[in-house]
């Protein structure tokens, strides 16, 4: 990674497994020169912001600066005084990069203390590179988290599948409506989806249900 992050230009680099149990969980920094300080700062929910933000590109797509001094010209996706702090951290700018294996989600973070120091053009070779070696760490990890869902979570989204509504879902069960939703929605966050439609296509592309 220290050799990726020369190659972009990029003064320090994160690479965070987003997957887990739970949504508040923290992400697992995987690797990382980040001092402890800047990642506790981002947090959970700032990294999940980011993640599911435009600046945030899947492999093939031209990455996007978030500059955490410029407001004007980059919009805000966390708190400004996070944006802040990391500023004084040396992060004036952040590339993410979206990476994705089975179910598995990550993203490698490179960054620098003054804008326009990395080098765009390196930063597909780097996509690539980054998302093989999580490639390359799910399968060193197993299959101990290929599913993240719970069973109540695969019966929702089978269900939906199925064209079911959550009423639907709520009397086969026997649960109440909120609760169908929340397992939907827990599971829409843990797929990394957008909505009820993506998570379950998904889920059915990955063999879940």
């Amino acid at each position: 990674m220290r050799e990726l992050c020369a190659s972009v230009g990029a003064e320090q680099f994160c690479f965070a497994d987003l997957s887990r149990s739970h949504a508040e969980e923290p992400p697992k920094v995987l690797s990382s020169n980040w001092t402890f300080d800047a990642i506790e700062i981002i947090g959970t929910s700032s990294i999940e912001l980011l993640h599911q933000s435009p600046f945030a590109v899947p492999l093939g797509e031209s990455p996007l600066a978030f500059e955490t001094a410029s407001p004007d010209r980059t919009p805000r996706v966390v708190d400004e005084t996070i944006a802040l702090r990391l500023l004084e951290f040396g992060h004036a700018e952040i590339f993410l990069l979206k990476l994705r294996s089975g179910l598995r989600r990550s993203v490698c973070m490179f960054s620098a203390s003054v804008v326009g120091r990395i080098r765009r053009e390196m930063l597909p070779k780097a996509h690539v590179a980054t998302n093989y070696l999580m490639a390359h760490y799910c399968q060193n990890a197993g299959d101990a988290t290929s599913d993240p869902l719970s069973e109540r979570e695969r019966e929702c989204l089978f269900w939906v599948s199925e064209g079911k509504t959550t009423e639907d879902i709520a009397l086969i069960l026997g649960v109440s409506a909120n609760t169908v939703n929340k397992y939907i929605v827990s599971s829409i966050q843990k797929l990394s989806a957008g909505n009820r439609t993506m998570a379950v296509a998904i889920a059915m592309r990955c063999g879940v249900i």
